[in-house]
């Protein structure tokens, strides 16, 4: 049976900035499906942007990254959290005392929906893998609602799913605080470094068709991330038997 991963993006540029080593060398196939494509972000202008523009601007940055890289491409425009909760920050990324809270209160809008994409997404044929889900790291409403709903779904189809670090936000907690955060996730879930051989600088480059989401102070930060562990490498976290029985790298 022909084996796949589902590489799940909350936004377009999330598996780029987080997976992008990991993307440069995958040898399964690989299908990148993002889900809230309506976007007014930009780096240089935050949420002060023409909805309609960079929606647009966006959509076309993904599909450049699917295509470099040999992604097959699903691509939705559910509205960003920044479009939902009018650029209020603190609900963007859920700095209340139970971040918790705010993603149950929207799960029972987006359950359907986000269940549709991932059932269109894997089609009629084998199912994936692995499911590779973003662990919500930095507290992105977005990137929580995405992990609670599509890792209940993969646990109902009896999928595998690895849980990969957010990046650039990952890069604001420290170790004890990933793993306490991964912890709460699932108690049996552990790290796993993904060695790319492409050096920093390559993931790095392979970000910038994303033009609108990175500046230099966005690239410096993947370049630290990329090296923060000693090598050039990205971390997942997983139960070691869903991972390590399938070879993900060339």
């Amino acid at each position: 049976m022909p084996r796949w991963l589902l590489l799940v993006s909350p936004h377009p540029d999330d598996i780029a900035f987080s997976l992008g080593g990991l993307i440069g060398q995958l040898k399964l196939p690989a299908t990148l499906l993002t889900l809230f494509g309506r976007s007014n972000y930009t780096v240089a202008n935050a949420l002060q942007n023409d909805e309609r523009e960079i929606t647009l601007l966006r959509r076309e940055e993904d599909r450049t990254f699917a295509k470099n890289n040999s992604l097959q491409w699903c691509y939705h425009e559910f509205p960003a959290a920044g479009l939902r909760f009018g650029g209020n920050w603190d609900k963007i990324f859920d700095n209340a005392a139970e971040p918790q809270k705010a993603v149950r209160a929207e799960m029972p809008k987006w359950n359907g929906p986000l269940r549709a994409a991932a059932r269109l997404a894997c089609g009629k044929g084998p199912p994936p893998a692995i499911i590779m889900l973003p662990a919500g790291l930095g507290n992105h409403h977005d990137h929580l609602l995405v992990r609670e709903i599509f890792h209940k779904y993969a646990q109902e189809q009896d999928r595998p799913v690895a849980f990969y670090e957010d990046l650039p936000y990952a890069l604001d907690l420290s170790e004890s605080e990933i793993k306490a955060h991964m912890t709460e996730i699932d108690g049996s879930l552990k790290p796993q470094l993904l060695p790319f051989v492409d050096d920093t600088d390559d993931k790095v480059r392979r970000t910038t068709c994303y033009r609108s989401q990175v500046d230099e102070a966005v690239l410096r930060r993947l370049r630290l991330a990329g090296v923060r562990y000693g090598i050039s490498a990205e971390r997942i976290w997983s139960e070691v038997s869903n991972v390590s029985r399938i070879d993900l790298l060339r």
